[in-house]
């Protein structure tokens, strides 16, 4: 999805997910504290996060990484969504970032700096979390192959009673 396409679709979004849309496809400083404080402050003003976990040399990642682009701009409004670049090479993921546009900004992480929000650790990429508002969880290990299997998930868990 183009960004003018995600932008139009996302007009409107209230003030919190507004600006995550405004850092869109971009990588944000602060790695795993920063991303952390943008999980806790999303739940505390009531919204469901998901997070993608991605790396740019990643061949899976690349494969579902066109449905979070599709499925952020149709549920942007609702649901926070942020990415996680795990143990990559910044300017790549820069570089991947602008070829593959998603309405939602990444912080840099690595395995050991995300175990806290994965029980058990992540075990690859792609991997994706939904964190409900209270703090329920629902860990996603492995890639999304269509947006059906994606949409269900966060119709499920992020805005359903799921978590």
């Amino acid at each position: 999805m183009s960004s003018k396409s995600a932008a139009a679709e996302l007009a409107g979004s209230p003030p919190p997910l507004a600006a995550i849309h405004a850092q869109a496809s971009r990588i944000l400083p602060g790695g795993q504290n920063a991303l952390d404080a943008r999980i806790k402050k999303l739940r505390s003003e009531g919204y469901a996060v998901v997070l993608n976990i991605w790396a740019s040399w990643c061949q899976p990642c690349q494969a579902e990484f066109g449905l979070f682009g599709r499925a952020s701009a149709l549920y942007g409004k609702d649901v926070a969504f942020l990415g996680a670049d795990s143990q990559d090479n910044v300017a790549d993921a820069q570089a991947f970032l602008r070829s593959h546009h998603v309405s939602y900004p990444s912080y840099e992480t690595t395995p050991s700096s995300i175990e806290h929000i994965l029980k058990g650790g992540l075990q690859g990429t792609p991997t994706t979390v939904f964190i409900s508002p209270l703090g329920g969880m629902f860990v996603h290990p492995y890639n999304y192959t269509s947006l059906g299997a994606l949409e269900a998930d966060i119709q499920s868990h992020a805005l359903g009673s799921a978590g």
